[in-house]
């Protein structure tokens, strides 16, 4: 495999989980069918060199499963979803590394607030979904914010990060009041 980057099976887990809100334990429809492909071959399973290997036999088998995000993201549970799965523009997120017109996301913080951080990132995030053709309701974008916040640690009121509930009512508003 040439130009196609894998990723092991955790990181796709992890985007789910943080997506979708869930827990660090428990199922949601989307890691079931996609488990349910990786084992009856409907999803290539790969090493990770990208090159095929044989479908899972165990449920232990799926955490030394490595995935192409391109063949995830066709599945039709993802587009179900309206999920899309990029760990590139994850892995481009590192705390205090500049990302957006130099600022990293802390500076962001400091220059605009936690509402106008996250407004930012709003921002971006849309135009990302756009430009690939994809919708992003407000309640996926609130959980894409709180994830976002809590990594990059921008707090609200009583210097907590705000949850995705706050985020929809406080930042995804049709007024904006900061930018």
């Amino acid at each position: 495999m040439q130009n196609s980057k894998v990723y092991e099976w955790k990181f796709f887990d992890s985007f789910l989980r943080a997506t979708l809100d869930l827990g660090s334990k428990g199922s949601h429809p989307v890691l079931d069918v996609v488990a349910q492909d990786l084992f009856t071959g409907a999803l290539q399973r790969r090493d990770s060199m990208g090159n095929p290997v044989k479908p899972c036999h165990l449920p232990s088998d799926l955490s030394k499963s490595f995935l192409l995000p391109s063949e995830v993201n066709v599945r039709p549970i993802m587009s179900t979803w309206r999920l899309s799965w990029d760990p590139e523009s994850e892995d481009e997120l590192i705390p205090n590394q500049p990302m957006h017109g130099g600022y990293t996301p802390q500076e962001e913080f400091e220059e605009y607030g936690w509402k106008g951080a996250l407004q930012l990132e709003e921002g971006r995030l849309r135009e990302k979904y756009r430009d690939a053709g994809l919708n992003l309701p407000n309640a996926q974008l609130s959980r894409l914010l709180g994830t976002y916040a809590k990594k990059y640690n921008i707090v609200a009121a009583r210097e907590k990060v705000p949850d995705p509930e706050y985020i929809r009512t406080s930042v995804l508003t049709k007024r904006k009041d900061l930018i």
